[in-house]
């Protein structure tokens, strides 16, 4: 489930089965949050970011612990800049190593949510 899109940089607080983190980018004012969990087929990612310009497009990157790239969900960023995603992985969350917020156009990076 996608709502208008922006995120941020990496702080994270883990627990039993939950993985948490936050990102800002005091540059270009992207900021947000991502939560790990696991799910039937693997894991189910929730993310909320802000401050992303509008009509970027974006894409969600799930970076394993070996470093294998999956983009696990894609949208452009609506006027107000705001996006809720939730999504899924086949990627256990023991094997999540972080998660990305990428421009898709231009490949840059937007934010980096790093979990333990």
């Amino acid at each position: 489930m996608i709502s208008d899109a922006d995120s941020g940089s990496g702080i994270q607080s883990p627990s039993a089965t939950t993985l948490r983190a936050a990102a800002s980018d005091p540059a270009s004012g992207v900021e947000g949050t991502a939560q790990i969990q696991p799910s039937v087929s693997g894991s189910e990612l929730v993310v909320e970011v802000t401050g992303v310009q509008s009509g970027t497009r974006c894409n969600l990157v799930v970076v394993d612990r070996l470093g294998a790239r999956s983009v696990v969900e894609t949208w452009t960023a609506k006027y107000s800049g705001d996006a809720s995603v939730t999504t899924q992985t086949t990627v256990p969350v023991s094997q999540v190593s972080h998660v990305e917020l990428v421009d898709a156009s231009a490949d840059d990076l937007l934010l980096h949510f790093k979990f333990a």
